[in-house]
């Protein structure tokens, strides 16, 4: 048995733990058990001793879908009891954990239990990272030197025992101790925090796209239809799946169909065209949002054939957008134009700036508001890692509009969110250019010389410029680091204050420095996620339970972020072409 096996390897580690089940929902699959695991205090030192964590049970499925993880106990664990409403009286249940299985054959389990396939913990040890998406590849580094709490039931045993040996403890120090404290802190943690899914009727939506932006990949936390499923839970239906590659949308169905949310995409018609899917809409099919991920360059724009967003508004009466930035990747004045049409029409829409929705980000706007200060300036660097950057599009001026304006575009936003607006004429720009002495990558993850050189891309960016109350503000974007963590900071300053806020896409963490003292006042919201806080505004703007002010960046608005990003490349490359004898 695995107790047996663990003793063996590890025989200091017999940890004392106990779970405890409380129903949470009882009129959804989705969310209905919380489980808190707890751990004994003398082995974890700071670790957080409990956790809290929403599971699924299933009684349909054959295999585990590929994002979910099943739950067994390698230790002293035991289930005091689960409470269970039923008619109107409080029952209580005595269960054993299920024993552990050799998962390499398949199990058809009576009742299996599974984790929400997103942040899961034992302690606070062992969850989904920004850029670390298989758990399995944090807890090789982190369970090293103590017993393993979770193993997935893809894994055998056999696989578990060589793939996780237990290291020898430090002297002096428990096996289960830490040989070094765990900063990194859930992503999804937010969402334990949200109300289950209401029951209701069923919410349609169709989605542009079948990329990681909508559907989640390695590169970062973004996943669109899953923040959608745990927002609407059963009542999601995903009417429809637009892509022109089928494989890719083949791909995505397949694999959310083989999971628990397989009801929200069981009738999900695919289609290769926009066109093509509104020829064959009837109204009884009609969204009430659609998500639209797709690439810059084939929506954002009053131009026939890639303005999708006016399409949409005209085809579909009252029918809501929830756009990814940037916006476009046609001229400013286009991009304009989709958001005066969306204003003009009472369209509901709004536009991925995530970091807006960033807790650390609203504390900051209310330490302005509170204080009643005028920001004086803002300084922003954005460096990011680009050796796992493997998509040619994206070294591709013409395609992704360049880093500026593709990735840094979300702090040339966060910058006119504390700023305000831009005089446009005084953004000053220069770059460091891939044929710069300066500019040799060594470790781009493809063949460059593949790209014309006309669209190669600059390596750092160094802008600045005038807001329209006075204030200045500067941004410099680095394409320079290597592995997987990006280098991110906004400081906004007022009178007397410094507002110092520190990788936002990772471990956000907000520094305040006030007039009343010159050590810095240290904010760290653990439960934080933007990209749910987005979707919710957006959900809850739609079927009127929120506010329309509670969506933070509409299309217009971030059609000023767009034209920002634009103004900083264009000046970069005004500088280069002077500097190299050329007209821009």
């Amino acid at each position: 048995m695995l107790r047996r096996w663990l003793h063996s390897k590890v025989p200091q580690a017999k940890p004392r733990s106990s779970l405890c089940c409380e129903p949470v929902n009882t009129s959804t699959p989705y969310a209905q058990f919380r489980y808190t695991l707890g751990l004994a205090k003398k082995s974890l030192g700071d670790i957080p001793l409990t956790t809290t964590m929403s599971i699924y049970p299933s009684h349909q499925k054959d295999l585990l879908p590929i994002d979910c993880y099943k739950y067994h106990s390698l230790g002293q664990f035991d289930r005091p009891g689960a409470t269970a409403a039923a008619g109107g009286d409080a029952r209580k249940r005595h269960e054993p954990l299920p024993p552990p299985v050799d998962t390499s054959v398949a199990v058809r389990p009576t009742m299996t239990t599974f984790l929400r396939p997103r942040a899961f913990a034992a302690g606070g040890i062992l969850r989904r990272g920004h850029r670390d998406a298989n758990p399995f590849d944090q807890a090789k580094r982190l369970f090293a030197s103590r017993p393993l709490l979770f193993f997935s039931a893809s894994r055998t045993l056999k696989n578990i025992t060589e793939e996780f040996p237990p290291a020898q403890p430090p002297k002096d120090k428990s096996p289960l101790e830490p040989t070094q404290p765990v900063k990194k802190q859930p992503r999804h943690a937010i969402m334990d925090h949200a109300p289950p899914p209401a029951p209701g009727p069923d919410f349609k939506v169709a989605i542009i796209g079948a990329g990681g932006i909508n559907f989640g990949s390695a590169e970062g936390p973004w996943n669109h239809s899953f923040r959608l499923e745990h927002k609407l839970g059963p009542r999601l239906k995903v009417t429809a799946l637009i892509d022109p590659h089928k494989p890719t949308s083949d791909k995505v169905l397949a694999l959310k169909r083989q999971s628990f949310v397989e009801q929200a995409y069981a009738a999900t018609k695919q289609y290769a065209s926009l066109n093509e899917y509104l020829a064959e809409l009837k109204p009884e099919d009609h969204p009430h949002a659609v998500i639209i991920g797709s690439p810059p360059q084939f929506h954002g724009s009053d131009r026939e054939g890639i303005d999708v967003e006016i399409q949409l508004a005209k085809e579909i009466p009252g029918v809501a957008l929830f756009v990814e930035k940037p916006v476009s990747m046609s001229p400013v004045p286009e991009a304009f134009a989709v958001g005066e049409y969306l204003d003009k029409e009472n369209v509901i829409n709004s536009v991925g700036y995530m970091m807006r929705y960033l807790r650390c980000v609203r504390k900051m706007k209310e330490i302005i508001k509170e204080n009643n200060l005028t920001v004086t300036g803002t300084v922003a660097r954005y460096v990011s890692s680009y050796a796992k950057i493997s998509k040619p599009f994206w070294w591709t001026k013409s395609m992704s509009g360049g880093p500026v304006v593709e990735q840094g575009t979300h702090f040339c936003d966060l910058s006119r969110f504390f700023g305000g607006d831009v005089l446009l004429d005084t953004v000053q720009a220069t770059a460091v250019e891939w044929n710069d002495p300066a500019g040799k990558l060594s470790a781009i993850p493809f063949d460059e010389s593949t790209i014309p050189e006309h669209e190669r891309i600059p390596r750092m960016t160094a802008a600045t410029w005038k807001y329209e109350n006075g204030a200045i503000g500067s941004f410099t974007h680095g394409l320079v680091l290597q592995g997987y963590k990006y280098d991110t900071t906004l400081e906004v300053y007022a009178d007397g204050w410094q507002l110092r806020l520190v990788d936002p896409y990772d471990v956000p963490m907000l520094y305040v420095r006030s007039p009343k003292d010159d050590r810095e006042e240290q904010h760290h919201f653990t439960d934080d996620d933007p990209y749910f806080g987005e979707i919710g505004a957006f959900i809850d703007a739609i079927e009127g339970k929120g506010s329309k002010d509670a969506i933070l960046s509409s299309f217009t608005d971030a059609a000023k972020s767009y034209e920002l990003s634009w103004a900083i490349r264009l000046a970069a490359e005004r500088t280069s072409a002077m500097r190299h004898g050329k007209s821009a």
